[in-house]
């Protein structure tokens, strides 16, 4: 038996998207096609700071159209929906040498005095 399959990502006005690195990525535009173009000013315009709606209100294009074009790029994984806005942060494994874990039910001491006491600490 055959069936379709139809996934679809809803796409929200308030949405931030992000647009992660895309390794060996190659676009070749083909001139006169209307939907590509669109997708293409679409594509190159989500920077993950601005909400789908400020971005259709900044290239000047139906919201709706807007959020359809979204939702392709994230199916097709070449943008992804912004949660925490940390998705796309490197983080360096070493910082995890310095992160302070102190005992919850010892509310007593102060973080401040934690950090000032490992920052001497360190630097004799």
């Amino acid at each position: 038996m055959w069936g379709l399959v139809y996934l679809d990502v809803p796409i929200k006005s308030e949405d931030y998207v992000f647009v992660p690195t895309l390794d060996g990525f190659v676009m070749n535009r083909v001139q006169g096609d209307y939907f590509e173009t669109l997708l293409y000013k679409i594509f190159v315009t989500i920077d993950g700071q601005t909400t789908v709606q400020e971005l259709a209100e900044t290239i000047d294009i139906d919201e709706l159209l807007v959020k359809n074009a979204v939702s392709v790029f994230c199916r097709l994984g070449f943008a992804k929906k912004r949660v925490t806005g940390l998705e796309n942060v490197a983080l360096n494994r070493t910082w995890l040498e310095f992160t302070l874990n102190a005992d919850p039910a010892d509310l007593t001491s102060s973080l401040i005095d934690q950090v000032i006491n490992e920052y001497e600490r360190m630097m004799t």
